[in-house]
């Protein structure tokens, strides 16, 4: 009776996080199609166990160029920012992470909660009185 009983738990166990794998894949490929277009702006460094939540204006390129400079730095990847142009460079510091859609196995799906996450801001009166600064010139 013990043995069906746990049998009965792991099939239903199963079942949840199949049902759940589901879930998720459904949600990232609505994020594919558009409906939560910010989530191309996540970029997950796998090799780091980290992801970055892009905003654009707030020293995002100077993060991403940093962030892939670290771990080229500490051979978790190949990189090399010389020769290159500015963007150039941007598209290699934003390839050497995957973009948050672009998620599709459970393990790495499930694994995303044991990330650091994290964000850079910037002073919303600095920025505004930046892009007045810049447009007035």
């Amino acid at each position: 009776m013990l043995l069906k009983r746990k049998d009965k738990m792991r099939k239903r166990l199963h079942r949840v996080a199949r049902d759940a794998h589901f879930r998720l894949v459904n949600a990232l490929s609505d994020l594919e199609g558009g409906s939560a277009p910010n989530a191309r702006n996540v970029v997950l460094y796998t090799q780091a166990r980290m992801a970055y939540n892009r905003i654009k204006k707030a020293a995002n390129s100077s993060t991403l160029a940093f962030n892939a400079e670290v771990l080229s730095r500490n051979d978790l990847v190949k990189l090399d920012f010389e020769g290159l142009d500015y963007l150039s460079a941007k598209k290699a510091a934003i390839d050497v992470g995957i973009q948050l859609p672009d998620l599709w196995k459970f393990s790495e799906i499930s694994s995303l909660g044991s990330y650091y996450w994290f964000t850079v801001v910037r002073d919303p009166y600095a920025r505004l009185l930046s892009a007045f600064l810049e447009k007035g010139s």
